[in-house]
């Protein structure tokens, strides 16, 4: 059984480009910053809803190919780890 490479997309919004996060913590902390993004409001699939990103505007934010074909969503570990980087204790804790 091959399995795929899997690497971590986001996209702001429903018009942005998807950009490849290549490791979970470090880079992602730099991306979803609640001062630039808002903060957590609910879980969509193969992404975040954000009080700046809502509705069909939401953050998408999943696991994928190479060329950014959906594999899988985030786990439960890694929701919680997004949730309290956008939650409204780490507003402007974020070096810009």
């Amino acid at each position: 059984m091959n399995e795929r490479p899997e690497f971590l997309w986001i996209r702001y919004g429903d018009m942005g480009d998807y950009h490849k996060i290549d490791w979970f913590s470090c880079e992602l902390d730099q991306h979803l910053d609640p001062t630039d993004v808002g903060t957590f409001v609910a879980w969509e699939r193969a992404g975040v809803i954000t009080s700046c990103f809502e509705g069909r505007n939401y953050i998408s934010l999943f696991w994928g190919d190479k060329n950014a074909n959906w594999i899988r969503d985030l786990n439960d570990k890694e929701k919680a780890e997004v949730q309290h980087m956008l939650s409204p204790s780490m507003m402007y804790s974020h070096d810009h």
